[in-house]
């Protein structure tokens, strides 16, 4: 791994599962990352949906549905590593002086 990149925990449905965003892309594996920079517990449903931006986070975490070890800028990155087209739009509106 090189400067910049960065290894992310989840536990979806009670299975753990390691996320390495890179400069050269993004893999997943299956099984628990030893450091990672923070971890999320959360179910399948909520994964897809906070991923496609039907949900925001600071919601899922309110709500419980969503665990978070670690800081919320560091979901926050997590989350612009899934560039999808719906979450892409919505954040595309947001204007800069946010």
């Amino acid at each position: 791994m090189t400067a910049g990149d960065e290894t992310y925990a989840l536990v979806v449905d009670g299975q753990p599962f390691a996320v390495v965003v890179a400069s050269s892309g993004l893999t997943v594996h299956q099984g628990a990352p030893s450091h990672p920079v923070m971890q999320l517990t959360l179910e399948a449903t909520t994964l897809v949906a906070l991923l496609k931006g039907e949900v925001e986070p600071e919601a899922a975490l309110a709500s419980g549905a969503v665990r978070l070890s670690g800081d919320q800028t560091t979901l926050e990155r997590f989350l612009r590593a899934f560039p999808w087209p719906g979450r892409m739009r919505l954040a595309s509106t947001v204007p800069s002086s946010v």
